[in-house]
């Protein structure tokens, strides 16, 4: 009895001690104001070291839009991380941060919420950009037309449908098929060219039991381009203890003849593995 109440009491520990260790494998390391921000916060690559001193000579008016980007090497003056990356305006300035003014959604409002930042942590927002190259624009166009003695409207107006336009001329034409082997048949005719003999130097010889291929023409016809009919037979086509050089000799007076015969002795080669490696060497 006493070794059952054993075994249940170490079976029920090892489950515990199972669903402690699941717990502590899902749940993040902690929940504090800069937990999950090493990626966050890290600066961009080649933007590491000092800081610019342009940081600490911009001018902020209030007014101004911002966006907050936190600097991850200065700590004071940090904001919190939910306000990295947001927009905002620029409502006090003071001698090393300013005070800026943040829309945040709760719940199913959006309330405004003012927070002091250093100047590490925000740059000027590229958000007014097209509304003052747009007004720039309307300056210049209502200008030119006051010159004209016109009025104009610089209102954006939506973009209206495409106009549409009416396709003449366009006739119905219907195709029967035509079959294949017909049209094959009738363009491309092929002539019986009878039994092969000889193709791409290999030479056919048709033998009781099948097909006996052979490239003793293409070696003959090798040795006379080469005028190597009546050479004599050696074991080794060079000395193995000569010396070679790059520089040496006399140059040939027609390289293609040479490149021509190295090529047909590769080819050659692929159906005589006992010359592919005199041949390669």
């Amino acid at each position: 009895m006493e070794r059952a109440k054993k075994y249940i009491t170490l079976s029920i520990e090892r489950q515990c001690s199972e669903s402690e260790d699941r717990e502590l494998s899902t749940t993040p390391a902690g929940h504090g104001l800069r937990s999950r921000t090493r990626d966050l916060f890290a600066r961009p690559f080649r933007k590491k070291g000092y800081i610019p001193l342009s940081t600490y000579l911009r001018t902020y008016k209030i007014g101004d839009y911002i966006d907050v980007k936190v600097n991850g090497a200065v700590h004071k003056g940090m904001p919190h991380k939910f306000y990295h990356g947001r927009t905002g305006s620029i409502l006090n300035v003071t001698k090393r941060a300013v005070g800026v003014e943040i829309n945040k959604q709760v719940g199913n409002r959006i309330i405004k919420k003012r927070i002091h930042v250093r100047v590490e942590h925000i740059q000027p927002s590229m958000c007014r950009e097209d509304f003052k190259l747009r007004r720039i624009q309307n300056d210049e166009l209502k200008a030119g037309a006051k010159a004209r003695g016109e009025k104009i409207s610089t209102k954006r107006q939506p973009e209206g449908p495409k106009p549409g336009f009416m396709v003449a001329g366009a006739t119905l034409e219907t195709f029967t098929p035509i079959p294949y082997d017909v049209l094959l048949s009738s363009d491309f005719a092929v002539k019986d060219l009878g039994t092969l003999h000889y193709f791409l130097g290999i030479e056919v010889i048709p033998v009781k039991d099948g097909l006996l291929l052979s490239q003793k023409r293409y070696i003959q016809d090798l040795l006379s381009k080469t005028n190597m009919i009546e050479a004599k037979l050696v074991s080794s086509p060079m000395a193995s203890s000569s010396t070679l050089y790059a520089f040496t000799g006399d140059p040939m007076e027609d390289p293609t003849l040479y490149g021509t015969v190295v090529g047909s002795l590769q080819y050659l080669s692929l159906t005589r593995p006992d010359l592919a490696f005199t041949v390669t060497l």
